[in-house]
């Protein structure tokens, strides 16, 4: 277990009143990044339940998103456990990390945070697929965003000034248009729908574990509308002023606290090598094959320590022109005590 991130974890428990500090990291390092998962919820409450019980947690958070259902279990964990729940954000908690902060109590937010839009991207085994350079490789089905289902459709409406009655030739393309590898299945769209309303509902299950009082249903409205469709782009970043606007109960991270939660996340993000591409060949250099090992996300608190490792092996390929091969061994977390 690293002292250095225990002493960062054990001071930011300080700044927050002597909470529980949960760290959860997930990579956005290609292609051994990771994602908020269901396999989390159990680890995050050993990590609750190991040392002196707090009333109030802190779950500092780094994340490009994950599973739709997974801040859901996670969310109803951490507030069945606590009076106070609040999210720590250093950076990034897109997608499904955005889900996840909308079940705390206070969002704590640096001048670097950024919230996202929740509209989902589905795959289905429907969808088109991917062409695969390999033909021995797996078929993939390509994801469909809902947002550029919906903002199709909007296109036909609100551009091309098409009728009603018209609409009907816009969905017809969509699902038997002359390139047929792109051919969306009725289906498919009908799964696209099913994220969308999956999303909102669960973006307002999430802000009912704490938004009450007059009008609440108004604010959750605003919110919810806001973050499944009303912003086009699923990569638009939401800063903590505009988090602020839209009704969110932010806290800006005062300058001590801020360099506290960006000096611990520059301890996980350089393990992880975020800003240096993931590059086989240089791995390998002059051998023939080599072993390696790579970090994808970390859960840690006071006195435990959770890490998700990559090993697996680089091997230069006997082929013309010279390919080099990389094999995934295993991926698993792995407890540090």
């Amino acid at each position: 277990m690293d002292k250095t991130r225990q002493d960062k974890i054990k001071e930011i428990a300080k700044l927050r009143g002597n909470s529980k500090v949960i760290t959860y990291l997930t990579s956005d390092r290609a292609p051994l990044n990771t994602q908020i998962a269901d396999d989390a919820v159990s680890i995050l409450q050993r990590h609750i339940a190991n040392g002196e019980k707090k009333d109030k947690i802190s779950l500092f958070l780094y994340t490009r998103g994950g599973q739709m259902m997974a801040p859901l279990r996670i969310v109803n964990l951490l507030r069945s456990y606590s009076t106070n729940f609040e999210i720590l954000i250093p950076q990034f908690a897109h997608s499904a990390g955005t889900l996840l902060s909308l079940g705390a109590d206070t969002i704590v937010m640096t001048k670097l945070s950024e919230l996202s839009p929740v509209d989902p991207t589905m795959t289905h085994p429907f969808n088109p697929t991917i062409n695969q350079p390999n033909p021995s490789l797996p078929v993939q089905p390509k994801p469909i965003s809902v947002e550029d289902v919906n903002s199709y459709f909007l296109y036909a409406k609100d551009k091309i000034k098409l009728r009603p009655e018209d609409m009907e030739r816009v969905y017809s393309y969509l699902i038997n248009n002359i390139h047929k590898d792109n051919t969306i299945h009725p289906i498919s769209l009908g799964s696209v729908y099913r994220g969308y309303r999956m999303a909102k509902m669960l973006a307002e299950r999430m802000l009912k574990f704490h938004t009450k009082g007059l009008f609440a249903g108004l604010r959750i409205s605003k919110i919810v509308n806001a973050l499944t469709g009303k912003i086009p782009n699923h990569d638009y970043p939401i800063y903590r002023d505009e988090a602020k606007g839209l009704g969110l109960k932010i806290e800006y991270a005062s300058e001590t606290l801020e360099g506290e939660m960006l000096n611990l996340l520059k301890l996980y993000t350089d393990i992880f090598g975020t800003d240096k591409p993931f590059n086989p060949v240089e791995i390998l250099g002059s051998n023939n094959e080599k072993e390696f090992e790579s970090k994808g996300a970390f859960i840690e608190s006071e006195g435990l320590s959770d890490e998700f490792i990559f090993r697996g092996k680089i091997i230069k390929e006997n082929v013309t022109p010279s390919r080099v091969g990389m094999n995934i061994i295993s991926a698993k977390w792995e407890t540090f005590n």
